[in-house]
This record gives structure tokens, C-alpha cells and sequence, in this order.
């Protein structure tokens, strides 16, 4: 599954750049509390420190959005593939019935799944502000013209892309932080797609089949993500969304009048930042809980020792 393959990379993109951000921030933070810091007019932090700090926060939101992780090899006990989880899975044996609640289980793994390599989700940076990435005066660039198609047709790799060396500070500029969430909303969308083609086949990957329910997580992960840091204007966001409400949209499902229905339903709004907020869609609620990312063997890279420090 290339989608598979996409989350991971996805996810290791946005830990990677959490990571970074947290070692500038931790950085800035040294030299003087955060609050007392007139970062704006003081030439002693560096620009980079000045753009992590207002990153992080970001990150940390998106990190509480994203699928959790699992983790551990397939060979250990993990998941296959990324997926709803087995009910062998190597987290639910033995356990008991409250430590399995959907928060708590949550909660774990979400807490292992930031433990990486300077993971910055325990500093207190403020709230999230998508204005410090979209800005105020730009709404003639590409994130307002990008269709999901720029980002799933394959393109060469060029003789320059092997050539040009840039520092690795750039993953922290305005339009790579925008590329990273576009791919991982993407990457959602494909897995929810691929999902439910092969729930229409009824075929199998890794021994495990796939139902219609699946295929909506995905899908309404994606809509979460798009609609929750992407302005409503991108083409990419109007589609992933038309896309959701014309396969899994709770309007269009059939209400049985004689059954007990237990459906939950949220509305998914922009965060502080996203002036766009014409679209603000409902989706079905799926617990976070039944379904993991399979483990990612990729690792963020070490920022303390690329930089020198111990």
C-alpha cells in the first residue's frame, strides 16, 4: 500500500520538524523565560529561534490530531499495517478493563508516540496561531491554488535536486511547514480512499479486511486536518472534503427507525489563525483508540548533536 507508506513519512516529517522547533525553542528558553523574551526586537535570538517558537505551538496541535502510532515491529506484536487494530494487538493482552478505556489508551499512546528525540510537547509555548504561517497578505500563492493533483502526480527527480545543498533550517520555512501539512492530510485522504476500494473488493492486506468504517476514519482524519490549519479557499481542501461528504457524509446514511442508534458526530472548525472558516463540516466521530499507524522505523534526527550540544 503506497498510502501506508505515505503516513509514515508524513508523520516522520512532522516529528522531525516538532523536534526542531523544540530544540530552538529550548534554546531561547535558556537564555531567558519565555515571557520575559521581547523576541521581535531582540537581535540576540537568532531568526531561527524567533520562527521555532512560534512553530511549536503548531506542531503540538497537530501532534494531538494525528492518528496514534504504534510501538512496535510487526514481528513484536505491532500492527502490519497502518490500520484498524487487531484485537491479538500486543496492547490489549492483559490488561484490564480501565486501563482499555478509549482515553486512557489514548493517552499511552500518544505519550509514546511523542517521546521521541527532543519532542517539545511538554513546553508551554501558548496557543496555536496559523496567522504566523498563512500571514496577513498572502492569498495570491500557491497553498490558494493547490489541487490534490500537484501533490499526487509523480514528478523526476532533477540533476539540481541531487546538487542544491540547503541547510536543514529551511524545513522550518513558511512553505515547507504548509508542504508538511498538506502531505499529511493527503496522506490521510489516500488511505481512506485505498480503504474503501478494497472494502468494495472485499480483499485483504496482511491477512486483515477492511471495513466501510475504516475507510471513513481515514477520510475524516484527512477532513480534520484540511480543514483545521488549510484555508477554505485551496482547492485541495474542497476537495477532500467533497470527496468525504460523497462517500461518508452522516447525512446521506440511512437511519433505521426501528434500531438503537449510537452514532456521535463533531463539527470539525479552523483553528485561531484560519480567517477562511466557511466550511465547518460534521463528520462521524471513530475512536483514535482502534486504529494505529504502523511503527515508523524512521527516527527524528538528533538537533542537540547535530548542533554541537550534549
Amino acid at each position: 500500500m503506497h498510502a501506508n507508506d505515505a503516513v509514515k513519512i508524513s508523520h516522520f516529517l512532522i516529528h522531525d520538524a516538532e523536534s526542531m522547533c523544540s530544540f530552538y525553542t529550548k534554546e531561547l528558553i535558556q537564555k531567558k523565560p519565555l515571557e520575559e523574551v521581547s523576541i521581535i526586537s531582540n537581535f540576540m535570538y537568532s531568526l531561527l529561534e524567533k520562527t521555532a517558537v512560534k512553530l511549536l505551538p503548531v506542531f503540538q496541535h497537530v501532534l494531538k490530531k494525528v492518528a496514534l502510532e504504534d510501538d512496535c515491529k510487526e514481528q513484536d506484536g505491532g500492527v502490519p499495517v497502518t490500520g484498524p487494530l487487531p484485537k491479538e494487538h500486543h496492547s490489549l493482552r492483559g490488561r484490564s478493563s480501565a486501563i482499555l478505556s478509549p482515553s486512557n489508551t489514548i493517552k499511552v499512546a500518544q505519550e509514546k508516540a511523542n517521546s521521541r528525540l527532543g519532542s517539545g510537547m511538554s513546553l508551554n509555548v501558548g496557543d496555536a496561531d496559523m496567522k504566523n504561517i498563512l500571514g496577513y497578505l498572502n492569498q495570491n500563492e500557491w497553498i490558494y491554488s493547490l489541487n490534490i493533483g500537484n501533490i499526487m502526480q509523480i514528478a523526476p527527480l532533477t540533476l539540481q535536486d541531487f546538487m542544491s545543498s540547503t541547510a536543514l533550517q529551511i524545513e522550518l520555512s513558511r512553505e515547507f511547514v504548509l508542504e508538511k501539512l498538506c502531505f499529511l492530510a493527503v496522506s490521510y485522504f489516500c488511505m481512506g480512499t485505498e480503504f474503501r476500494f478494497l472494502h468494495q473488493l472485499n480483499e485483504k492486506i496482511s491477512g486483515v479486511s477492511f471495513q466501510r468504517k475504516d475507510s471513513e476514519y481515514w477520510h475524516g482524519k484527512a477532513v480534520e486536518l484540511a480543514i483545521s490549519f488549510l484555508p477554505s479557499e485551496s482547492p485541495l481542501v474542497s476537495h477532500i472534503l467533497m470527496s468525504y461528504e460523497k462517500h461518508h457524509s452522516p447525512s446521506n446514511m440511512a437511519i433505521p427507525e426501528e434500531e438503537v442508534q449510537d452514532v456521535k458526530v463533531r463539527v470539525v472548525r479552523q483553528i485561531t489563525g484560519v480567517d477562511s472558516n466557511r466550511l465547518q463540516p460534521i463528520i462521524r466521530f471513530h475512536p483514535d483508540s482502534d486504529y494505529r499507524v504502523q511503527y515508523i522505523t524512521t527516527h527524528p534526527l538528533d538537533y542537540y548533536a547535530i548542533n554541537g550540544r550534549s
